[in-house]
């Protein structure tokens, strides 16, 4: 393969982005995922003061939205610790489910 090739093959895949936007879109979405875990712990605390109890769906929202994150960076890179994190936040996100629903049946 030559040089061209590499280069028409490397602009298709990125779909006419080049390397400053990949790397734009990557820091954005991890500031993203931060400003949306702060978000999170920020509404928990303040339904915990608010009701003396803990809402585990905002935990759950979070954890899948980082199981998403780490399936997807390893579909694209293949390195298996972002598996392993995926599957790790995926059954804690569950779990989180299980015990809003635990808490959810037992109020009722």
């Amino acid at each position: 393969m030559n040089k061209e090739e590499i280069l028409a093959k490397s602009r298709k895949e990125n779909k006419t982005m080049d390397e400053m936007e990949l790397g734009a879109q990557a820091k954005a979405g991890k500031l993203a995922m931060n400003i949306g875990a702060v978000v999170c712990m920020v509404f928990v605390l303040l339904e915990t003061l608010r009701t003396g109890k803990t809402n585990h769906l905002l935990y759950a929202v979070y954890l899948c939205m980082l199981s998403v994150f780490h399936f997807a960076t390893f579909k694209n890179i293949h390195k298996k610790k972002d598996f392993i994190y995926g599957i790790l936040f995926g059954l804690l996100a569950v779990g989180f489910i299980g015990l809003y629903i635990a808490n959810w049946i037992m109020i009722d």
